[in-house]
Order: C-alpha cells, then sequence, then structure tokens
C-alpha cells in the first residue's frame, strides 16, 4: 500500500479542499481512498492506493499539488499581502483572481519539477524552503502593487490596470456560455453545449472570479437582468462579451 499525506495551517484549508476535490476521480479510478482530518490549527488529506497503481496516482497528483500551489496558495498570499483601498469590492477581488493568472504558466513549470513525495509534505513548508524563487516573486509583486497603491485611489484608473491584465491572460476556451437563468457556465465543443461549473448569479465577483479562471476569448451571456453586473462585464471584457436573448 502507498500512502501519502499533504498538510496545511487552517489558514490554507481551502488548498487542501483542492486537492481534495481534485484527486476523488482519480482514487476512484485506481481503488483508491482517502481521510480528510481538521485539527485546531492545522488540516491534512491522506490518500493511498495499492503499490502497482502510486505511479499513476503520483503523476496525476503532480499536476494537482502544482496546481493547488499556483492557483490557490498564490491567491491566499495576494489577498493576505495587498493593501489597496479600492471604492468596489468587487473590482478588487476580480483584480485578486486576475493577479493569480499572471504568468501562472512559467510559474507552474518552475513548481511542477519541485514536487516530491515524501510520507507527510507540507504546503506551506514546501512553498518556503523548495519554491522559494516563487514566494519571492509573489512578494515582489504585492511589493510593487503597494508602492503604486496611491495611482489605484481613483476607480478608472484602477479599472484601466484590471482591464490589462485581463486582455493579456492565455486564452483557455475559445468561447464560454454563461446563463443566468440556471447559474450555469457551458464551453462550445462543435455544436454542443459541456457543462464546466456553476456560479452564483447574485454575486459578480464570483461571476467574474469564475470568468477569470476559465479566461475564455468570446463570453455570451443570457438571460442577465442586473444591470450592474451588465456594466462591470461590458467595462471589463471590452470586445468579447455577446448578450444573447437565448
Amino acid at each position: 500500500m502507498w500512502e501519502f499525506c499533504v498538510t496545511a495551517s487552517n489558514k490554507n484549508e481551502n488548498v487542501i479542499q483542492y486537492i481534495q476535490d481534485k484527486v476523488l476521480n482519480v482514487l476512484t479510478e485506481c481503488d483508491g481512498v482517502h481521510s480528510f482530518v481538521k485539527k485546531e490549527n492545522f488540516c491534512s488529506l491522506c490518500v493511498g492506493a495499492k503499490k502497482e497503481k502510486s505511479s499513476y496516482l503520483k503523476k496525476k497528483l503532480t499536476k494537482i499539488i502544482c496546481d493547488a500551489v499556483c492557483e490557490k496558495m498564490k491567491q491566499n498570499y495576494l489577498k493576505e499581502n495587498v493593501s489597496i483601498n479600492v471604492v468596489d469590492e468587487s473590482l478588487f477581488q476580480a483584480f485578486i483572481k486576475v493577479y493569480t493568472y499572471f504568468d501562472i504558466e512559467i510559474e507552474k513549470a518552475i513548481a511542477i519539477r519541485a514536487i516530491y513525495f515524501p510520507n507527510v509534505l507540507n504546503i506551506e513548508s514546501f512553498l518556503e524552503f523548495k519554491l522559494r524563487p516563487l514566494k519571492q516573486k509573489w512578494k515582489e509583486m504585492c511589493n510593487l502593487t503597494n508602492l503604486n497603491a496611491s495611482l489605484f485611489v481613483k476607480s478608472e484608473t484602477f479599472l484601466d490596470l484590471l482591464k490589462f491584465l485581463i486582455a493579456n491572460l492565455d486564452y483557455k476556451h475559445k468561447c464560454i456560455i454563461i446563463n443566468f437563468l440556471n447559474n450555469k457556465i457551458y464551453k462550445i465543443v462543435g455544436e454542443e453545449r459541456v457543462f464546466l461549473c456553476d456560479f452564483c448569479g447574485e454575486d459578480v465577483v464570483d461571476v467574474l472570479t469564475k470568468i477569470i479562471e476559465l479566461s475564455p476569448q468570446k463570453i455570451v451571456v443570457l438571460n442577465l437582468n442586473n444591470q450592474r453586473t451588465l456594466a462591470v462585464l461590458q467595462d471589463l471584457f471590452v470586445g468579447r462579451l455577446e448578450i444573447a436573448k437565448n
């Protein structure tokens, strides 16, 4: 039996939850087991499978842990260390999300080479000692942002920065459809709609962060009656938004 545990302090619980969500299907494929434990100061996820399945499980876990560090831990770090006062909280949350994905492919290429499988891997220690250049880069991003915080006080300046960052993200999908009637997002594959994820239609921050995460070239919106959400989407995704009737 091959066993592996990944741990984190409770402030990074979402990182461990992300790893758990992503690995469940893999464990099903290789008849593996898992256990999630949360205590006062830390949480942990333990997985196990037969030794002959360990190579396959390690391969899948390598990408999952890489994504967890470069997406979830980076986002947590930016939230904790970026200090700018923006009137519109939804724009700030969108900024953190898009800043998370800035340069992320380079960061993933660095992280994936450093991942290894001791019996227990503490995700924070892994970042601190094995991925110090990444953490230093995130620190520099935060310092640069904080030094220029006074420029972001005016919402139009901040909006311009956010639009610039969004426009420079690599596309992950050619087209997505956002249906506000059932709060679901789809991608187009040939002539078919393929479900991607749910979202909270009343929460403009959730809508924005889901779009940024999916990074589509074109966005088709259905059944959107909230004028504030519409205005924000039109401001940030210039030339990429199409409003459809059905």
